[in-house]
C-alpha cells in the first residue's frame, strides 16, 4: 500500500539506502497518486542527492496537489534557487510567505536567490525581515555581512559578523567572514586575529588559512602567507 511504502522509504533513507528509499517512495506515488507526501519526500531526496531536475519534478507535483502547503512552496523554491532558476524561486517563495508570513526560513531563502539574482539591495531586505521574526537568527546575520561586504560596506558588514557572533561565539564561519570584511576593510591585522579565531575552532579550516596567506600576503609577510597556503594544501591538497 502507499502508506507501507512511504513507511519504508522513510526507514530506508535514514539507513542510508537512497536507491531503495527512492524506488519506496515512488511506488507510494503509484498506490496513492493523490497525496503529496511522497513527491515532497523524493524532492527532498533528489535534492540532497544533487539531483535538481528530479527535485523540481517532484516538489511542483508535491506543490500542484497541496498548493496551500507553506512549507512545500519553501522547499521547491529553495530548490529552484539551486537550479538557478532565481525568478521561479522567488515566485515560489513569494507564495511560501503568503502562506506564512512570519516563516523566517523563507525569507532567508528570499534573500539567497534575490543576492544569487544580483538585486542585493533586496537580499539585504529579506535578511532583515528573517532576523525580525527571528532575533537570534545567526545565519542571516553572517549571510547579510557578506551581501553588505559584497556592497564594500565594510563597517556594516563587521558590524552584523559582531551580532551573529554575540549571538554564537562558536561560529567559526563567522570568525573567518570577519576576517575577509576586515581584510578588505584594509585591516590586515584584525583580519589575521579573526582568521586564527576560526581555526582555534576548526583546526582543519582550509579557508581560513588560505584568507590568512592573503592578509599575511597584504602586510608583506610572504614566508607566513607560504606557511599558511602549504598548511591548506596539506589538509587539502586539491585546493
Amino acid at each position: 500500500s502507499g502508506i507501507l511504502n512511504i513507511t519504508l522509504g522513510k526507514c530506508y533513507f535514514e539507513l542510508g539506502q537512497i536507491d531503495l528509499a527512492i524506488s519506496s517512495y515512488t511506488k507510494a506515488t503509484e498506490y496513492w497518486p493523490q497525496s503529496e507526501v511522497s513527491y515532497a519526500k523524493l524532492g527532498q531526496i533528489y535534492s540532497s542527492q544533487g539531483d535538481t531536475e528530479q527535485a523540481i519534478k517532484n516538489l511542483r507535483k508535491a506543490v500542484e496537489l497541496k498548493p496551500d502547503d507553506h512549507e512545500l512552496n519553501f522547499l521547491l523554491g529553495g530548490t529552484l534557487t539551486q537550479s538557478g532558476d532565481f525568478n521561479a524561486a522567488i515566485e515560489s517563495l513569494e507564495q511560501a510567505l503568503k502562506l506564512k508570513s512570519d516563516y523566517a526560513e523563507a525569507c532567508f531563502s528570499m534573500a539567497s536567490a534575490l543576492n544569487a539574482k544580483g538585486d542585493l539591495e533586496g537580499a539585504i531586505d529579506s535578511y532583515k525581515q528573517a532576523i525580525k521574526i527571528n532575533p537570534d537568527y545567526t545565519d542571516a546575520y553572517n549571510n547579510m555581512a557578506l551581501v553588505l561586504n559584497d556592497m564594500s560596506c565594510f563597517d556594516a558588514a563587521i558590524e552584523n559578523f559582531k551580532l551573529a557572533l554575540k549571538i554564537n561565539p562558536n561560529s567559526c564561519a563567522a570568525h573567518n567572514n570577519m576576517g575577509i570584511a576586515l581584510h578588505d576593510k584594509g585591516e590586515p591585522d584584525a583580519a589575521i586575529d579573526s582568521y586564527k579565531r576560526a581555526i582555534k575552532l576548526k583546526p582543519d579550516y582550509v579557508m581560513a588559512y588560505n584568507n590568512m596567506g592573503k592578509s599575511l600576503n597584504k602586510k608583506g609577510d610572504l614566508d607566513g602567507a607560504m606557511q599558511c597556503y602549504k598548511k591548506a594544501l596539506k589538509i587539502k591538497p586539491d585546493c
